[in-house]
């Protein structure tokens, strides 16, 4: 059983779960579950993890102050389904592709569950499990990837400070440009 973290939550009877990434398992999907991550280590990364009450989110107090303190003002809402999304099994890969943002990254799950995979300083992954009523921030410059679990849904809020940009910069052929590239540099300066 993953280990259970709580990062930077209100709420305290809620957890996350963290684990590093078995990559031995073919399914990614799969939780992929290897031993428990400690939260220092997740912190430590620059990720943090708020509660919110995803039900009630347009009158949530955590919410609305994890808006004011980031500078969000802009949101979006993106279905991740078969049922929904286009080209749903050519679009599971591309979040799969191992990737940093100029930006960071800020996403509130509305309903269903998901994994966000995070290089660690060793360059190993660690899967975070994201469900009902965890927004998760990821620092701009660390390598992540997301991925649907088997349940194959999740409602997402997306949340971006200035005008909303996805630009993901993939790891695959880039490596040595992204190691030179400032946010990169900063992101690796801040551990």
């Amino acid at each position: 059983m993953p280990h259970s973290l709580r990062l930077n939550s209100d709420c305290k009877d809620k957890m996350v779960q963290a684990w590093f990434f078995d990559e031995k398992v073919a399914n990614p999907r799969e939780p992929c579950q290897l031993e428990n991550v400690a939260l220092d280590v997740v912190e430590a990364l620059g990720c943090k993890l708020f509660k919110f009450d995803a039900a009630n989110k347009s009158s949530c107090p955590n919410l609305a102050k994890i808006v004011k303190d980031q500078n969000y003002n802009f949101q979006d809402e993106i279905t991740v389904s078969p049922t929904t999304l286009p080209d749903y099994e050519k679009k599971v890969q591309m979040f799969l592709e191992e990737h940093i943002h100029d930006d960071p990254e800020a996403r509130g799950c509305l309903d269903g569950s998901g994994y966000f995979d995070v290089r660690d300083k060793n360059d190993k992954w660690i899967r975070i499990l994201v469900e009902k009523g965890d927004l998760l921030i990821i620092p701009a410059g660390i390598y992540h990837r997301f991925v649907p679990d088997l349940k194959d849904f999740i409602v997402a809020i997306r949340f971006f400070e200035g005008n909303p940009v996805w630009t993901p910069i993939n790891r695959a052929n880039n490596e040595e440009n992204i190691q030179n590239m400032p946010i990169r540099q900063k992101y690796l300066a801040s551990l």
